[in-house]
């Protein structure tokens, strides 16, 4: 072989390295990294970018950006990509997919090795970040407004008393007098409405200090089930219970987690036609920091427009409702580290999920060490 020969090899070799270093380098990066025409057509993507999109790196190569599916992030990818190649300038956005993960999206305009016009695509999924921004705003806004009620309610309490103890001195006084019956009924149906919501109101203002201890998920589940019974007896509604028997114990505020499955068994009950089940189900995922509970009804389920809406405070869509039910449960769930999604069941109804870690200080610190079993 000549020497002209062996630098020409050597020269091959060195690019077949570099394209090859380049690869894995490119496969090395955590978040999905595309580069693409204007028009959509994909050059190179990461392995980040395959698994995302689900292809092979030869079912994406050279294919326009639909073959990575129609939803997001890959919409906002196209919307982006039509602005750059308007503007010739970076363009970003936020947006979230039907799964319910956000993603930080850019697109960055580069002239390709023959004064092409591509473009640098980023991906970065930031659904954990966004939470926490999320809980922390909530938690924000909850414990100025937690305050606030709490002050009005402890106001309100004293009147009430009142009025109701005047009710009763009406009621001895003139029980024998049929025409005033029906005015003392529509009274105290009122002023139990009255202590009902400032009951809550009490409860949504509580300070955040948990009083935590072992707590089995068995015993929190009967306990819920046990408050709800006369009510489901009365709507003529059954509670159904399935639990994995080796679920591990959680260290929780014992009172505070059953109010939360009383709250929503009680909501599901509400909600459930005369002969309906309400199924509350606990499982534990496969790495056993968690218990996921889950409360399903055989109601109309909620409306998709006020999914997001369900955990603000005094929304409600039911008559007579106050709205501070499902807000309460969200409040003792992120108090304990968990967290608590609203859905609805393909089959019709709504499911109500609660994952509890099994370990959790009350500060916001996951303990290292899990409870006995």
């Amino acid at each position: 072989m000549t020497t002209d020969e062996e630098r020409q090899a050597e020269l091959q070799r060195l690019i077949s390295r570099s394209a090859l270093e380049w690869r894995l380098t490119f496969d090395a990066i955590a978040f999905p990294l595309l580069l693409v025409e204007l028009d959509g057509r994909i050059i190179r993507m990461n392995e980040a970018a395959r698994d995302l999109g689900g292809v092979s790196y030869e079912g994406a190569i050279h294919h326009p950006l639909a073959v990575l599916g129609e939803g997001h992030p890959w919409r906002a990818v196209r919307w982006l990509l039509a602005e750059v190649a308007q503007t010739d300038r970076r363009a970003s956005t936020q947006t979230r997919g039907e799964d319910g993960r956000t993603w930080d999206v850019s697109v960055s305009p580069v002239l390709g090795p023959d004064r092409d016009r591509w473009a640098v695509v980023v991906i970065v999924d930031v659904t954990d970040t966004v939470r926490l921004q999320e809980r922390l705003r909530r938690s924000e806004t909850m414990s100025a407004m937690g305050g606030l009620v709490a002050g009005v309610a402890h106001e309100v309490r004293n009147p009430l008393f009142g009025i109701s103890a005047t009710l009763d001195a009406f009621e001895s006084k003139f029980k024998r007098r049929t025409e005033y019956k029906r005015y003392l009924e529509v009274l105290r149906e009122r002023v139990e409405r009255l202590n009902l919501l400032m009951r809550q109101l009490l409860d949504y203002g509580k300070p955040s200090r948990l009083d935590l201890g072992e707590a089995c998920p068995h015993e929190v589940m009967t306990s819920a089930i046990v408050a709800c019974a006369p009510l489901a007896h009365q709507a003529g509604v059954e509670i159904a219970h399935e639990a994995d028997p080796s679920l591990p114990r959680l260290v929780v505020d014992r009172h505070r987690v059953v109010q939360i499955f009383q709250n929503l068994l009680e909501n599901a009950i509400q909600h459930s036609p005369a002969g309906g089940r309400v199924f509350f189900r606990a499982q534990a995922p496969e790495d056993g920091a968690a218990v996921r509970f889950s409360v399903e009804d055989g109601g109309p389920g909620f409306r998709p427009e006020d999914l997001d809406r369900l955990f603000e405070p005094f929304f409600s869509r039911r008559r007579g409702g106050t709205g501070l039910g499902l807000s309460i449960v969200q409040r003792i769930a992120e108090q304990h580290g968990g967290e608590v999604v609203a859905a609805n069941r393909p089959e019709g109804g709504a499911v109500m999920t609660v994952t509890l870690p099994v370990c959790y200080d009350g500060d916001g610190r996951l303990t290292s060490q899990h409870p006995r079993l």
